[in-house]
Parts: C-alpha cells; sequence; structure tokens
C-alpha cells in the first residue's frame, strides 16, 4: 500500500533526542542535531579558509555545510556510539558498520520516489562524496567533539580528559593536509577553553 505521506523529515528532526557521548557523564548534555549544526558551521568555515590560501580549492562552502548537516542522519535510528566501543572486536565493528548502513537504507528508503535522487548523495555520503570531501568533513565532525571536551575540561569534568587527549591527537594529523587545520585549530579553538567573561573583552 502506497504511503500518503512521507516520516523523513519527522525523522531528521528527531536528531535532537539523541544524545551524543552517552557512555560519558556531560555537564551539558549535546545532542547529534547541534553536533552536526556546529559541524556545518565548522566544515564551511574550513572551506572558506582553504580558498583564502588557495582560490582554486575545489569544494564548495555552502555544499559541504549541508553534507555536514546530514552527515549523522542515520543516529536517529542506530543512536550514537562511540568509536572506541565500535572497535572492540572486529565482528562488534562489522555490526556497526552493518548497522548504520541498514539505519541510512531505512531513512532514504522513507523519502517519495521522486526525491530520491536529489538526497542520495546527502545521505550515502561515502559512496558519493570526493575523499578530500569526506576527509574535510571528518575533520570538521573531530573539531566539534574536541570543541565539547574542551568546554567540558573547563568546567571540571574529568571524564573528558582522555577524549580530549585522543582528539587533539586526531586533529593534529590534518595539519599535513588542509591549510585551514594550523589556522582554525590555533585561532578558534583555544576560546572553548574559556568562560564566557573572560572573553568579554575580546568582544571590546
Amino acid at each position: 500500500m502506497t504511503k500518503s505521506y512521507s516520516p523523513f523529515f519527522a525523522l531528521f528532526s528527531q536528531l535532537d533526542k539523541v544524545d551524543r557521548w552517552n557512555k560519558s557523564k556531560s555537564i551539558d548534555l549535546e545532542s547529534v542535531s547541534s553536533h552536526c549544526l556546529q559541524s556545518a558551521v565548522f566544515v564551511h568555515a574550513l572551506c572558506l579558509i582553504e580558498k583564502m590560501y588557495n582560490p582554486e580549492f575545489e569544494l564548495d562552502p555552502n555544499e559541504m555545510a549541508v553534507l555536514a548537516c546530514f552527515h549523522d542522519v542515520g543516529e536517529v535510528i542506530s543512536e550514537d556510539v562511540n568509536s572506541l566501543y565500535k572497535r572492540l572486536s572486529p565482528k562488534i565493528e562489522r555490526l556497526s558498520r552493518e548497522l548504520e548502513q541498514e539505519s541510512l537504507n531505512v531513512i532514504y528508503n522513507t523519502l517519495p520516489d521522486e526525491l530520491k535522487a536529489e538526497y542520495k548523495a546527502l545521505i550515502f555520503q561515502k559512496e558519493h562524496q570526493s575523499v578530500k570531501a569526506i576527509n574535510l568533513l571528518k575533520f570538521a565532525d573531530i573539531l566539534s567533539a574536541l570543541a565539547k571536551a574542551s568546554e567540558e575540561l573547563r568546567c571540571g569534568n574529568q571524564d573528558f580528559k582522555t577524549p580530549f587527549e585522543q582528539l587533539t591527537i586526531k586533529a593534529n594529523t590534518y595539519r599535513k593536509d588542509f591549510k585551514s587545520a594550523d589556522y582554525f585549530i590555533d585561532k578558534f579553538l583555544p576560546a572553548f577553553s574559556k568562560s564566557i567573561d573572560s572573553m568579554i573583552e575580546l568582544l571590546e
């Protein structure tokens, strides 16, 4: 029986009810939705910075921002799972990937047939985006997580000490591939470890 409506955007909207860092004690809860928005803002900036150094940089900031908005859409079904847990064993890693892929399939199939072609590259990003685009999206994803860990540490939450150290190492590996890495890490990330009051003087 043909359905008279599609739950696609209603499901997408449920991302604000899916918690990230659900194995850690967070002072401020973070939803997958807010993480995707921050990743979109970050990857947009990264593209602009890349173009500042190289006007021929081929990735479009606006297109990359939209991709970032969709990069965790499967988690409305699969939920957020720490990558460390996914790698506990080869079988868990394989099953996690299968779950993530099937979650994307289910969400994609809620779209009306006439829109599927338009959304395919947004939902199945690894199969349809360039290696450079995927890597820059991953970098923005890591920066968002690092910003969160910095804020939690600033508030005295030691549960984020190890994630902060691991994410810092990961973020630094992108310095060799993207000129925007040095710029963003050095110029923007330090503010996430500061209180709003301590930043007031920078607003004057």
